[in-house]
């Protein structure tokens, strides 16, 4: 119609590669990652706080430890909210990465770093 305007994306080329979301990827100190969740089963931890997750056997409060491990990746062109990586770092084939809240993973990685107990 006339005097109105369309915005439209057109792709020219067909081409898989290995793409995630967007927000999947964090940025460190100049270097991009993304986080894949670690095969190893989830460790218990005993806590006596009322907000844990769960209890045992025994009726003790426990808490489930998640554990991710952060991949380096090379950015490469982004369409639609996802963005084409490359793999500086093999991961399994049926690895689970963090699509939602990666930038929570990262912050929570550095700020537990430097706590080994």
């Amino acid at each position: 119609i006339d005097g109105m305007n369309v915005t439209a994306i057109i792709s020219l080329e067909k081409a898989t590669v290995p793409a995630v979301p967007t927000d999947a990827i964090v940025t460190v100190e100049g270097k991009d990652y993304i986080f894949v969740l670690l095969d190893s089963p989830a460790v218990e931890k005993h806590e006596k706080a009322a907000d844990s997750l769960s209890h045992d056997a025994a009726g003790q409060h426990t808490e489930k430890e998640i554990s991710f491990e952060r991949v380096p990746v090379a950015k490469g062109g982004t369409d639609i909210g996802f963005t084409e990586i490359t793999l500086l770092k093999e991961i399994p084939a049926n690895a689970k990465i963090v699509t939602k809240g990666a930038f929570f993973v990262s912050a929570k990685m550095t700020n537990t770093e430097g706590d080994e107990h």
